[in-house]
């Protein structure tokens, strides 16, 4: 178990990060043997640069078993989830990382590697390496803000703008592939006698290495030490003065977890390019990488590329890797060039694609080098049912469906709509029809697509019984087949004489004060034309609970009026509170009053509405320190912070200070000074939300001082948002 320090050691262990881990003394069963340490062959370009090492769920088994349970209160990593950007391809060294709200560590750790082909194998051990992260039941946020100590000089505190696990992990992973890329450009160049020193203390000497490959140059790059003969006598703990640890401890934490790191997986080889080249009617996907057999590395030998489509179907190719690469060439002399590959693969549609590429072994000896994904744009057509309504009576009775639609990427071309209707006795019976009915409103909307992209259909009603529509908008343009969308599915009882009508609009008002939900529509019954009749509302709260409310439709709606020819107030307009944060499901019922449809009530489609938590938002812009004549100091702090669902009402912003004697105090401002760059960032939030606030400090020493950010509105109490903790001292 490796000890939690006071507030102000943290920083001076920081500086160490590369160069020191503190670490159990007891040694495993399967210990490495410090003899075996080779200064000038750390690890193998093989084990270091395979982005299939580990799968995600293989990364997400190793951190399970490093940290069974986690204690009380604190996230270990094999629980650690973020939201992660999506970053472009960076030529020659990564490829695209595709972005997502909730990834886990693991997959993290797995994706970068795959995207840069840098193994998880060496990243989980990077990680315990310089942060001790993988087997610590008790993180601390620092350790997550600096995970792999990219950023972190032996001089200086950690750079903020590398903060983050994910920031940490992918900017790792492309700084190793940055030295791989350009071996001259850094002070530890491999294939030459490098001076290697022993520790930050010039003092403690230095010794000639021969570095052998690209991965070991890198960790010297990295963490620019090599272990001295008391360090690797001390495997398990430490040595003299002159001692420096990390990548004695690099190798030494792969070979215990992993096995001898400079084992050579074979075939070696990597997925260089993987990009998509979109035309008219296809697109073309292109693969490009290099693969050598080390067995026998002047020889070429095959590369299988297999291509997983959209719809899980797979294609393999089978290459010769017998393309000019000087770059291979040069990073392993005497195996020649000749071991690229490369292959133009043409599709048909958009989607996601995966390739996975495959060294075939001259002594059969197959191995998978790498797999990347790629998305081809795909756009969803894009449209609206602006009408569902039944006309007629008796034998003439049809439901009649209008609205629009249209294919972003074709938008001048009218497009398909595919209307299914599922009578009372089950049947389905479908009805396509092209959507070339003038809307000028959608030609207003979407400049250069013109107005023809209306449609409408009457669908004959000859049974009682409930009906469902529902209308698909169907893309036009090739890369978007497939990519149909819903626009609508609506249900309509029919009987001799029902209530006809639609919700219009069901809406979540989010005032704080009073929170509410806001219903509006209009209903009549085709027996009674003239009459105002009931609008029922049934509210399920996000814990079961439903609440009924009987209201009237007798709100004057001229434009139904003129629809279907009718008289009097048939439209509703209401506003139900709510108490309880979550999904709400909303129903609708017009209430039959005639002869005709007595107990015949229609029910609208019901729908869902959200009353959300959504933090608030803000900046920690600075904090300093003046000295005071009494002998104490003022510490000002300033920044800003908004709660979206106030708009312009200023909100709290409590300050914690951790003294140097370890006790906190807190303090609670309002953030409602002026900030005018505030308000050209968020229009809608004006500019009453800045603070500027002084605190006394009467303890010399070093201060940590955190703000957050308090979620005021009534959707967002408990939603708090941490801005952020800087350091002071005086």
């Amino acid at each position: 178990m490796r000890r939690r320090f006071p507030a102000v050691m943290i920083a001076v262990l920081a500086l160490l990060a590369g160069l020191f881990t503190v670490i159990p003394t007891a040694e495993p069963a399967n210990a490495a043997d410090g003899r075996n340490f080779n200064p000038g062959y750390i690890i193998s370009d093989g084990l270091f640069y395979d982005g299939a090492a580990m799968s995600a769920g293989e990364v997400q088994s190793f951190l399970n078993s490093a940290v069974p349970s986690c204690r009380s209160g604190y996230t270990c990593l094999k629980d650690y989830r973020q939201a992660t950007p999506t970053r472009a391809a960076v030529s020659g060294r990564c490829a695209a990382y595709a972005g997502a709200a909730n990834e886990s560590a693991a997959q993290i750790i797995a994706k970068v590697g795959q995207a840069c082909g840098f193994s998880q194998k060496a990243m989980i051990v990077l990680l315990e390496k310089e942060q001790g992260i993988i087997t610590d039941d008790w993180p601390s946020a620092r350790q997550y803000r600096s995970a792999t100590g990219y950023g972190c000089p032996d001089t200086a505190d950690c750079d903020s703008t590398y903060y983050g696990f994910f920031n940490q992990v992918y900017a790792a992973a492309l700084q190793f592939k940055n030295y791989q890329a350009n071996p001259t450009r850094w002070n530890h160049v491999p294939g030459r006698v490098n001076t290697v020193r022993f520790s930050p203390n010039a003092a403690c000497g230095s010794s000639q290495v021969y570095i052998q490959n690209a991965a070991t140059a890198g960790l010297y790059n990295y963490t620019p030490y090599q272990p001295n003969a008391s360090a690797l006598a001390n495997l398990y703990g430490t040595g003299d003065a002159c001692g420096a640890y990390g990548n004695r401890n690099f190798w030494r934490m792969y070979s215990d977890w992993f096995g001898s790191p400079t084992d050579v997986p074979n075939p070696i080889g990597s997925i260089d390019q993987f990009t998509a080249s979109v035309g008219a009617k296809t697109a073309t996907l292109t693969v490009r990488g290099w693969t050598l057999d080390m067995n026998r590395s002047s020889s070429a030998i095959e590369a299988h590329v297999y291509l997983t489509y959209p719809d899980g179907s797979v294609k393999g190719t089978p290459l010769t890797a017998n393309q000019s690469r000087p770059d291979v060439g040069g990073a392993y002399p005497g195996a020649g060039n000749a071991h690229g590959y490369s292959t133009n693969l043409e599709v048909t549609r958009g989607g996601t694609y995966q390739a996975c590429v495959y060294g075939i072994g001259l002594s059969g000896n197959n191995r998978l080098l790498q797999c990347q994904t790629l998305v081809v744009a795909q756009n969803e057509p894009l449209g609206k049912v602006d009408e569902f309504v039944t006309t007629g009576s008796g034998s003439s009775t049809a439901m009649k469906v209008r609205g629009w639609a249209l294919d972003p990427d074709a938008s001048a071309v009218s497009s398909q709509v595919h209307v299914y209707v599922t009578q009372p006795g089950g049947k389905v019976v479908g009805t396509s029809l092209v959507a070339d009915k003038a809307r000028p409103d959608i030609g207003a909307t979407f400049p250069g697509a013109g107005s023809a992209h209306g449609f409408e259909l009457s669908i004959p009603v000859t049974t009682p019984g409930i009906y469902q529509v529902c209308s698909y908008a169907i893309p036009t343009y090739w890369k978007n087949i497939g990519a149909n969308r819903l626009l609508e599915c609506q249900s309509v009882n029919y009987v001799k004489a029902f209530p006809n009508g639609q919700v219009d609009a069901i809406v979540a008002d989010q005032t704080p004060t009073a929170p509410a939900i806001s219903v509006s529509g209009w209903t009549y019954d085709a027996g009674a034309p003239a009459s105002s009749i009931g609008a029922h509302v049934y509210i399920t709260d996000p814990n079961g609970v439903t609440t009924g409310y009987s209201r009237k439709a007798d709100k004057a709606r001229d434009d139904v009026n003129r629809a279907f020819g009718i008289s009097g107030a048939h439209g509703f307009r209401e506003s139900f509170p709510v108490t309880v944060k979550g999904t709400y499901t909303v129903c609708v019922y017009g209430i039959a009053v005639s002869s005709l449809s007595v107990g015949l009530n229609t029910p609208f489609p019901c729908q869902k509405v959200t009353f959300g938590t959504t933090a608030p938002t803000g900046a920690f812009d600075s904090a300093s320190v003046t000295p005071t004549a009494d002998g104490k100091a003022t510490l000002s702090v300033s920044g800003w912070a908004v709660d979206r669902d106030l708009a312009s009402s200023p909100i709290q912003v409590h300050f914690y200070v951790t003294r140097p004697d370890a006790t906190v105090k807190g303090y609670p401002f309002v953030a409602d000074e002026t900030r005018n760059d505030v308000a050209r960032a968020y229009p809608w939030a004006g500019s009453n939300h800045g603070f500027a606030e002084q605190i006394t400090l009467d303890q010399k020493g070093t201060y940590q001082v955190c703000a957050i950010a308090i979620g005021t509105a009534w959707s967002n109490v408990g939603a708090n948002t941490s801005l952020g903790c800087k350091t002071v001292s005086y």
